[in-house]
C-alpha cells in the first residue's frame, strides 16, 4: 500500500469510527465487517461482534442477521441457538412488515428467510410466493432467485423455460449472478436453445463485473475456442483472474492451456 493509499485508508477508517461514535448504525456495521474480514493484523472478532451489536441494537437488519449467523456458527461468540433465533426473527419480522407493504427489496429478502429457515420455518412455497411478488415488480434479486427456484424445483415444479425467462430479466438489468447463470443455461441448453456464442456473451458480462465463476467460464471458452475465437492469452488472463478471486477449480483448466509452463508453486506462492 502506497503512502497516499495508507493515508486515505486512515482518513476513512477514522471517519467510520467517528460516525459510529455519533450513533450511525451503518458505520458501526461497516466497522464490524472490517474487523471480521480484513486480511491484515487488525482482524479482531471481538471488536467485530461489538460493532455488530451496536448496529443491531439500533435496528440495522444487516447487523442483526450477521449476529444471528455468528451465534449459530459460534464464530466470535459462544454458540447459542436461542440468541441466533432471536436476531434472525428480528430480521424476518423487519422484512415481513416491509414486504407486506409492497417493498420489492424486502419481499425477496423475506423469501430468502423461508428458503433457509432464518427466523421462520422453512417453507419453499412461501419463498416462491414472495420472490414472485418481488420479481414482478422488476427487482433483479427477486428475479434471479425466482429463476433459481424454477431451475431447481424449489417450492415449485421445475420449469427451465421459466427459469431462463426470469434469469434473463435480471441479467438484462446487469445482475452479475443472473448473467453467469444465463451463460450456463446457453452453454448447456437449459430452457434455451444451446449457443456457445450467447453463453460467452453473458459470461463475459458477468466476468467483467468480477464474478469468479463467469471468469472461469470465459477462460475455458477462450481456451477451447467455443463461442469466441480461440485465444490462449485471453484464456490464461481470465483463468488467472478467476483464481485470484478465489476460484481454485480454475487451476486445473489453466494447466490445460497450450504453451503454458505451469509450476505448482505458481499457484501456491502467488500469481504473476
Amino acid at each position: 500500500m502506497s503512502f497516499f493509499e495508507e493515508f486515505s485508508w486512515h482518513v476513512r477508517f477514522g471517519w467510520a469510527h467517528a460516525c459510529a461514535a455519533l450513533g450511525s448504525a451503518k458505520a458501526a456495521h461497516n466497522l464490524g465487517r472490517y474487523y471480521e474480514t480484513t486480511r491484515t493484523d487488525r482482524k479482531d472478532m471481538s471488536k467485530a461482534v461489538l460493532y455488530y451489536m451496536k448496529a443491531a441494537n439500533k435496528g440495522y437488519f444487516h447487523a442483526q442477521k450477521k449476529l444471528g449467523l455468528l451465534y449459530a456458527e459460534g464464530r466470535g461468540v459462544e454458540r447459542d441457538e436461542k440468541k441466533s433465533l432471536f436476531w434472525l426473527q428480528k430480521v424476518a419480522e423487519h422484512h415481513r412488515i416491509k414486504a407486506q407493504k409492497g417493498d420489492a427489496d424486502a419481499q425477496w429478502r423475506y423469501a430468502y428467510c423461508f428458503v433457509y429457515g432464518e427466523g421462520v420455518e422453512k417453507d419453499p412455497e412461501q419463498a416462491v410466493l414472495w420472490y414472485t411478488k418481488s420479481a414482478e415488480q422488476g427487482n433483479a434479486n427477486g428475479q434471479t432467485n425466482l429463476g433459481h427456484c424454477y431451475s431447481n424445483g424449489i417450492g415449485v415444479e421445475q420449469d427451465l423455460e421459466k427459469a431462463a425467462y426470469w434469469m434473463r430479466k435480471a441479467a438484462e438489468q446487469g445482475h452479475a449472478r443472473a448473467q453467469n447463470n444465463l451463460g450456463d443455461y446457453y452453454e448447456n441448453g437449459k430452457g434455451v436453445e444451446q449457443s456457445y456464442e450467447q453463453a460467452f456473451y453473458w459470461y463475459e458480462k458477468a466476468a467483467k463485473q468480477g464474478d469468479k465463476y463467469a471468469q472461469h467460464s470465459v477462460g475455458v471458452l477462450y481456451r477451447d475456442g467455443k463461442g469466441v475465437k480461440q485465444d490462449n492469452e485471453n484464456a490464461i488472463w481470465w483463468l488467472k483472474m478467476a483464481i485470484r478471486n478465489g476460484r481454485s477449480e480454475a487451476v486445473e483448466d489453466l494447466k490445460k492451456c497450450q504453451g503454458l509452463q505451469f509450476e505448482q508453486d505458481w499457484y501456491e506462492g502467488g500469481l504473476n
